[in-house]
C-alpha cells in the first residue's frame, strides 16, 4: 500500500504517515486500508512501546470518518494485551466489546458484569453478539434479555448454532420476538440445534410459518420426520412444508412422491375395506 509516495509495510510506516499527515489528507478510498494496516499492526510490540496517550489517540482514530480503529482491531483479533476501553463506540453506538464478542474475540478476564449489557442502537447487547460468535461466559444464565425487536440472547444463539447442552429449552424455547413472533425453536430449526426427540413441529410464528417449515427450508428435517402429519400444514401465504422444501428441488421429488403414493394407498385401501 502505497500513500504519498509512502509504502506501508509496517507498524513504524503507519504512523510515519499519520505523525506527517492527518488522516483527512489521505486519499479517500485508501482510509479504511490505511486503519485495516494499523488494526493488524496492535498487537506487536511495537504498540507496547508507545506513550500512552499515543495510543488512547490512535484507539479512537477514524471515529469522525466511519469506524474507529479499535472496532476494526476488535473485529480482527488484533487489540493489544491489557486493552481496557472496551466502552468505545461508533456511530451506530456498536462497543468495542460488541464487534469482539461477535467475532469471539473476547479474552480472559473479560468484565462481563461491567459491560456485558452495553446496548447498541438497536437495542442489542454484548451478549447477543457474544451469543452469535460463541464466546458467552461459562454458566450464562440470562437468555431472556431482549433486544429492541424482542429478539432475546437465545434467539440470537440458536441462529448461530450456539446453543450450549444444558439449554433449558423448557423454559426459554417457546420465547418469541416482537417482529416477527419466531420462537427460540424456529431459529434452532434453522441451524439443526433442536433439542434431542423434538416433535412440536406445528408451532407458528405471526405469519403461521411452522418450525417444520423453517427445517424443511434448511434440509434440517430428521429422518423420522411424519411427513403426513405436518407435511401438509401451511402459513399465512399458503406455503406447505413440502413446498418449502421445493426449495431443494430433488429434495422435494422425493418426498412429495412419497406421499401421493402414500395417500393413494391410503384410499385404495379404503376402498377395498
Amino acid at each position: 500500500m502505497n500513500i504519498n509516495g509512502v509504502q506501508i509495510k509496517n507498524f513504524s510506516d503507519a504512523l510515519f504517515i499519520l505523525d506527517n499527515h492527518e488522516l483527512e489528507a489521505v486519499p479517500e478510498y485508501k482510509k479504511k486500508q490505511l486503519l485495516f494496516f494499523l488494526a493488524c499492526f496492535l498487537d506487536g510490540n511495537d504498540w507496547e512501546a508507545l506513550p500512552e496517550e499515543q495510543r488512547d489517540r490512535l484507539l479512537t482514530l477514524g471515529k469522525d470518518y466511519n469506524t474507529p480503529l479499535a472496532h476494526i482491531a476488535a473485529e480482527q483479533g488484533t487489540l493489544p494485551q491489557g486493552f481496557n476501553a472496551w466502552y468505545l463506540v461508533d456511530k451506530k453506538n456498536k462497543t468495542v466489546a460488541h464487534v469482539a464478542a461477535a467475532k469471539g474475540n473476547i479474552p480472559e478476564g473479560f468484565d462481563w458484569e461491567q459491560y456485558g449489557c452495553r446496548r447498541d442502537n438497536q437495542g442489542r447487547t454484548v451478549y447477543h453478539f457474544a451469543a452469535e460468535g460463541g464466546c458467552l461466559p461459562v454458566g450464562f444464565d440470562r437468555w431472556d434479555v431482549a433486544d429492541d425487536d424482542g429478539f432475546t440472547v437465545a434467539h440470537f444463539a440458536a441462529c448461530h448454532n450456539n446453543i450450549p447442552e444444558n439449554f433449558d429449552w423448557g423454559r426459554y424455547g417457546m420465547m418469541r420476538d416482537k417482529r416477527y413472533g419466531e420462537t427460540v425453536y424456529h431459529g434452532a430449526a434453522s441451524n439443526k440445534c433442536l433439542p434431542v426427540g423434538f416433535d412440536v413441529w406445528d408451532i407458528q410464528d405471526n405469519n403461521g410459518k411452522t418450525v417444520a417449515h423453517n427445517a424443511a427450508l434448511r434440509r434440517n428435517l430428521p429422518g423420522n420426520f411424519d411427513w403426513d402429519v405436518y407435511g401438509l400444514l401451511r402459513d399465512n401465504e399458503g406455503r406447505t412444508v413440502y413446498q418449502f422444501a421445493g426449495y431443494n428441488k430433488k429434495y422435494i421429488a422425493i418426498k412429495w412422491m412419497k406421499h401421493q403414493v402414500l395417500s393413494i394407498m391410503k384410499r385404495i385401501t379404503g376402498i377395498i375395506r
